[in-house]
């Protein structure tokens, strides 16, 4: 399910920060994402008039921020797409936790869906299929 908006890599973290809070059962403010990203406040005031404009938030200054529905289902991709290749790059490439999920931060953002489908299902086969286990731990040994 692409879910395509014409929004900057920036923005998809912006949108991705609110899921997290808004996840959490947390109000979403400002201040927080600007902490959470370790950017100026003026930065996330910019960032959310053009994910509101987009209609992929709900904005209004001073008032919690929420997704649309349009918004939540994009922030869901995008951290679908981060999943799937931090988990390839741990399982598969052998990278440690931190390594591969920051790694995935900055993939997640140019990665097809097909591609990150992709990903998943080379994933499941070489590691859910016996004859591709001992192929995977010798790769594991070579790293």
């Amino acid at each position: 399910m692409e879910i395509k908006k014409d929004i900057s890599s920036s923005l998809e973290d912006y949108l991705e920060a609110i899921y997290l809070f808004a996840k959490k059962g947390n109000e979403v403010r400002a201040g927080q994402i600007a902490t959470f990203l370790n950017v100026k406040k003026s930065s996330v005031t910019e960032a959310l008039q053009n994910l509101s404009k987009e209609k992929l938030i709900n904005y209004k200054p001073y008032n919690p921020i929420t997704l649309t529905e349009l918004g939540k289902n994009a922030a869901e991709n995008i951290l679908r797409r981060h999943n799937i290749v931090k988990t390839f790059f741990r399982d598969i490439l052998n990278l440690s936790d931190e390594e591969a999920s920051n790694t995935a931060c900055k993939i997640e953002h140019v990665i097809s869906d097909d591609l990150a489908s992709r990903f998943n299902l080379l994933h499941t086969t070489l590691t859910s299929e016996p004859k591709y286990k001992e192929i995977l731990n010798n790769i594991h040994k070579s790293f």
